[in-house]
């Protein structure tokens, strides 16, 4: 998603939110997408969930003019990975301490021999 904000308003006010596709649609379809949702993402388009003003389709035309250069769209490419990267190494750090902190790993030793000793009876 890119967010194209106005400066004059402290980068507050929203004028488009445009979404892009790049990957084959085989990948789309991987995601679990509809078929009519896969033709909307595959590609620039206007999000239909977030914020739009009128000069949102003027916005969108000038995307798709940028997105003529090769350069720009590696661009975009590249700082999508970075941002992907990033996430997935705070994500596996996380997965890592959820794992570490389950019940099992939290309950004092004690209580798991009282749980696994079976009862007598008598």
């Amino acid at each position: 998603m890119i967010a194209v904000l106005r400066r004059e308003t402290g980068c507050r006010k929203i004028w488009a939110t445009i979404g892009y596709g790049w990957e084959s649609l085989d990948v789309y379809r991987k995601w679990g997408g509809l078929a009519s949702d896969l033709i909307e993402i595959k590609g620039p388009y206007l999000d239909p969930l977030n914020p739009q003003t009128k000069y949102s389709p003027a916005l969108l035309n000038l995307f798709c003019f940028l997105l003529q250069s090769r350069e720009y769209v590696e661009r975009l490419q590249r700082h999508y990975q970075m941002f992907r990267d990033s996430v997935q190494k705070e994500y596996g750090r996380r997965e890592t301490i959820r794992t570490a902190n389950t019940w099992q790993h939290l309950r004092p030793r004690s209580s798991l021999a009282t749980l696994s000793t079976p009862r007598r009876s008598d």
